[in-house]
């Protein structure tokens, strides 16, 4: 039987002080299973249950797992139930780009038409002698009154005027900006816009809200507009092939625009201004280690530093699932029960290596 509290216990600044300052450590508390944290290269993750190969990157799923501290391990047989190891900066995953590098290129995450996108690059193509030139991508945008914000970097090249349109059905009628890399000036419709110098170029930003929830994400579109500020949501125009400009660092937020992260995959996110923080994600999966028959308490944190616990009988021989939280950042057991001061310690720790 599991008792199960998740949220941080009340703790003194004064002891967490003098425990931080002392340099204190989880194997302090003697624990029975000590995960250690999830990052590759403690290789103490394996992709098969049996322990022949690593696992060694994020999207890979681990069916072993060795205690950081003594000999248990943890096994999951069936491949279909492990979780995988994530990589996300530390806060978590802010930039809802299903697919992004820092340069995109067309590809399975983007659709559009009278355009190509590669490295960066987004030209038109003479496909008719008159065409719309954008490339669109779908995000889950939230339900209905979610702020959204879009932002990119953007530089001139022989086209100077880029344009952002939101998808109609879910965000009202013409909302879309105009934004000319000559002169800095921003023109919104239904929304609003703004232009920050960026190196050479822009890093440039439209804001909205949601007037109706989508089912299963909505379109914004990234378009070119004949070098024409004033032109309508997604024109038609005479195409003039090779004719383009830059961008780069695709960000879509919920709310205000936040530093730029790039969306590998959903399981490898990266942002050059934060740390890493390694989990697992669960998923409704089971990592299970038998512990020796008796009475114990689970401690485990998520990848942002909030921290649970569970009470745990054992009989020796039926597997306890160490995957209690959906994003895994750590998890640690130990004979009998922790006290007060144990938790304030070990709250103190995880705290300090996930928060900062």
């Amino acid at each position: 039987m599991t008792a199960l509290s998740m949220g941080l216990s009340p703790v003194s600044p004064m002891v967490l002080t003098s425990q931080i300052s002392a340099g204190w450590h989880p194997e302090l508390l003697s624990p029975v299973f000590h995960a250690g944290g999830f990052h590759p290269g403690s290789r103490r993750l394996w992709q098969d249950h049996t322990g022949l190969t690593r696992t060694v990157q994020a999207g890979q799923t681990p069916g072993r797992l060795q205690s950081r501290r003594g000999s248990l391990v943890a096994l999951q047989a069936d491949a279909a139930l492990r979780p995988v190891l994530v990589r996300w900066p530390k806060g978590g995953r802010q930039n809802m780009m299903p697919g992004q590098t820092e340069a995109p290129s067309l590809g399975a995450n983007w659709d559009g038409y009278g355009v190509d996108l590669a490295a960066g690059f987004l030209s038109e193509k003479a496909v008719a002698t008159e065409h719309n030139a954008f490339v669109r991508q779908t995000v889950a945008f939230g339900p209905v009154g979610t702020e959204v914000t879009i932002s990119l970097t953007a530089r001139h090249a022989g086209a100077h005027v880029l344009q952002i349109s939101l998808g109609s059905q879910w965000f009202g009628l013409h909302k879309f900006a105009n934004f000319d890399l000559l002169t800095g000036m921003a023109r919104a419709t239904g929304c609003s816009a703004s232009m920050i110098p960026a190196g050479e170029g822009w890093l440039i930003s439209l804001s909205a809200t949601t007037t109706a929830e989508p089912s299963g994400g909505a379109p914004f579109a990234i378009a070119l507009t004949n070098n024409q500020p004033e032109a309508a949501r997604v024109p038609a125009y005479p195409g003039i092939a090779g004719r383009g400009l830059h961008i780069g660092q695709v960000n879509v937020n919920i709310g205000p625009r936040a530093p730029y992260q790039e969306v590998l995959s959903p399981a490898e996110i990266l942002s050059p201004s934060q740390p890493e923080r390694w989990h697992l994600l669960d998923d409704g999966d089971h990592l299970p280690v038998v512990l020796l028959a008796g009475t114990y308490e689970m401690a485990f944190t998520t990848h942002l530093g909030l921290v649970g616990y569970a009470a745990i009988t054992s009989d020796g021989l039926t597997g306890t699932d160490l995957l209690r939280t959906e994003r895994l950042g750590d998890v640690l057991i130990k004979a009998g029960s922790l006290s007060g001061a144990e938790k304030v310690a070990l709250e103190a720790y995880w705290q300090a290596k996930f928060t900062t």
